[in-house]
């Protein structure tokens, strides 16, 4: 699962999930590490060595966006979900985190709820600046890539996938 942030991502990882039976992985759960009881960023090597533990695994849904660590990713993933949705989406998506969560932390669901102007910033120029080299990326992957531009998209995506399969239930 890769967007911009607000895009939906974490919703639909444990939708995912919870129809495939897979775990779910929340990158912010692995990328920020507890120091002396606040979260703090991982250094660049801890983040690159994490992560790498992270996909080797047999079966995942990984639910996060960071762009440096994308290539090793998608080199062991056999499907990308890209929610490539509008800025405006997104921003909605915060604000409404916001509300549902009022700022808390909810690890096990996967939710950080910090709003930041930086990460309003980094929200309203991620389709400028991070996704062509996302769209550069995606071109070269060799694997199922499904692109999902809308939120009515990810319902009907998640609703199809449940019919698809008389295994699965929702």
């Amino acid at each position: 699962m890769i967007g911009c942030g607000g895009a939906g991502k974490t919703t639909l990882a444990r939708g995912l999930g919870h129809l495939l039976g897979l775990p779910v992985v929340h990158i912010d759960a692995h990328y920020r590490l507890d120091a002396g009881g606040r979260r703090a960023e991982s250094s660049a090597e801890e983040w690159a060595q994490r992560h790498r533990e992270l996909v080797v695994a047999d079966t995942w849904v990984i639910d996060g966006m960071k762009l440096g660590v994308l290539p090793d990713r998608l080199a062991y993933a056999d499907t990308v979900i890209y929610l490539d949705v509008s800025t405006w989406a997104c921003l909605s998506g915060i604000v409404r985190r916001r509300l549902r969560f009022r700022g808390r932390c909810v690890p096990e669901l996967g939710v950080y709820d910090r709003i930041s102007w930086e990460f309003i910033q980094w929200i309203c120029s991620f389709r400028r600046r991070q996704r062509p080299m996302i769209l550069e990326m995606l071109a070269a992957y060799d694997g199922t890539l499904v692109v999902l531009q809308r939120r009515h998209e990810v319902g009907r995506f998640l609703r199809d996938l449940a019919n698809r399969d008389p295994g699965i239930r929702t």
